[in-house]
């Protein structure tokens, strides 16, 4: 699938709204170490770090990590990137760690139940007890009663040209397709490029089962970055706040 790029991604506006949230939550816990799951091109640990958090980050791109090393640089930034999966945290990442955090729908990316299940065992085995995990995830279900199968149309310049990407879902049960549709424009023609991938389409109610099968406790889940309540028919994103045992 095709990357979330810093050219189409509008980093200042999501990094305005997920920060606080989590050093919100991070500063209720008296978090000090965090681990960044699948954390893409590392925007969100560099800001951390830059908050006075010690902060590992690890993803499955070597791409994304090579990037995310780049970017903690030029910001000064020390953040300890590793490349690695979310299915075998415990054997990549010497823990614990006070807090972890997996956005960007990036759970979605799990194959199965048994999968996310699996990753989320490995998020709970990572942390010290009591330690807090947050994960977001679409809303499905609200998602797919609104029939909003366009996610964002965006348009970037890039090399001196124009790309416009396009990001929609086909939906399914239990994954969905999405796509991405880019459009590069060549002299006055335009060329385009489709990349697709799978997202696991879980409703809240089995994602929060599973988190209690992960042997998390007190999960809480919001309907956004403000701490609006989760409501399955209007919230946009399923962020899960729960602690591991201790």
């Amino acid at each position: 699938m095709a990357p979330l790029t810093s050219e189409y991604t509008r980093w200042d506006r999501r990094l305005a709204r997920e920060i606080p949230f989590l050093t919100g939550i991070f500063r209720e816990r008296g978090v000090k170490s965090v681990l960044d799951v699948a954390c893409g091109m590392g925007r969100h640990a560099a800001s951390l770090a830059q908050a006075g958090y010690r902060v590992t980050g690890i993803d499955i791109s070597a791409e994304a990590v090579a990037s995310a090393r780049a970017h903690a640089r030029e910001q000064a930034a020390a953040v300890s990137f590793l490349e690695g999966s979310f299915l075998e945290l415990s054997r990549v990442i010497p823990g614990p760690f006070d807090a972890l955090y997996c956005v960007g729908n990036s759970l979605s990316f799990c194959t199965s139940e048994e999968e996310m299940q699996r990753a989320l065992g490995e998020f709970r085995a990572v942390l010290r007890p009591g330690g807090v995990a947050v994960a977001q995830v679409l809303n499905y279900v609200g998602i797919a009663e609104r029939g909003e199968r366009l996610d964002f149309v965006r348009s970037f310049p890039r090399d001196g040209s124009e790309e416009i990407v396009v990001k929609f879902f086909r939906f399914g049960e239990p994954c969905w397709d999405v796509e991405f549709v880019t459009l590069k424009k060549q002299g006055e023609s335009w060329r385009a490029e489709i990349d697709s991938g799978s997202l696991l389409a879980l409703p809240r109610e089995t994602f929060r089962r599973l988190w209690g099968e992960a042997e998390f406790t007190d999960a809480q889940f919001f309907g956004d970055y403000a701490r609006t309540p989760f409501d399955i028919h209007l919230s946009r994103d399923c962020i899960a706040v729960a602690f591991a045992p201790g």
